[in-house]
């Protein structure tokens, strides 16, 4: 067990303290690198004038990129919620084209984002599960684009340009923390 500590005094020692500390990465596979390159591509789209030929070349198809999802009417009427409407008169012409058309009607959903997490501080504290801080940084940007007869008719955007949270954790115990739920019986015994 002496061993043991000396070993991670060294590890503590020679890899600093963020050196050492775990980091992940998520992202979508995109043909954007930024948020700002994901959004000039859907500003380069035009209602009633972009194909779905033209939606290839900006990175919209989902015959040609992963992680864009085809929406069929039935999805669309449950995302604009549809069914509840009183009048369609105040939608936009976009929708009510593809409400008179809906078996001719599909959409493609984007969900791109870019996310690093990033523990820091103190190693020997997050090793032992006493305190573990993470930084998280990055973007995510989502589209909405629906289209009759392979033409674009309506396109909505939303996203996140810059992420950046922290979390910061402390169990007190440190590594003894969730022995006592392993301890507590299970009902059904």
């Amino acid at each position: 067990m002496m061993r043991f500590g000396w070993v991670m005094l060294m590890v503590g020692v020679f890899y600093g303290c963020a050196a050492a500390l775990p980091r992940s990465e998520s992202k979508v596979a995109s043909p954007w690198s930024s948020f700002a390159q994901a959004k000039q591509a859907f500003d380069d789209i035009t209602p009633y004038s972009t194909t779905e030929d033209n939606l290839v070349d900006l990175g919209f198809s989902p015959r040609e990129r992963p992680n864009i999802r085809i929406l069929n009417h039935a999805d669309l009427a449950e995302r604009f919620a549809l069914g509840s409407l009183q009048s369609r008169e105040n939608l936009p012409r976009g929708l009510q084209d593809c409400l008179a058309r809906y078996a001719d009607c599909a959409g493609y959903e984007v969900d791109q984002r870019h996310i690093r997490d990033k523990r820091y501080g103190n190693f020997l504290a997050d090793f032992f599960n006493f305190k573990r801080k993470t930084e998280t940084q990055g973007w995510e940007f989502r589209a909405l684009l629906l289209l009759v007869d392979d033409v674009v008719v309506y396109k909505l955007w939303s996203g996140t340009p810059k992420i950046r949270e922290y979390s910061d954790k402390t169990n007190p115990l440190g590594p003894l923390q969730s022995i006592g739920s392993d301890m507590v019986p299970r009902s059904g015994w």
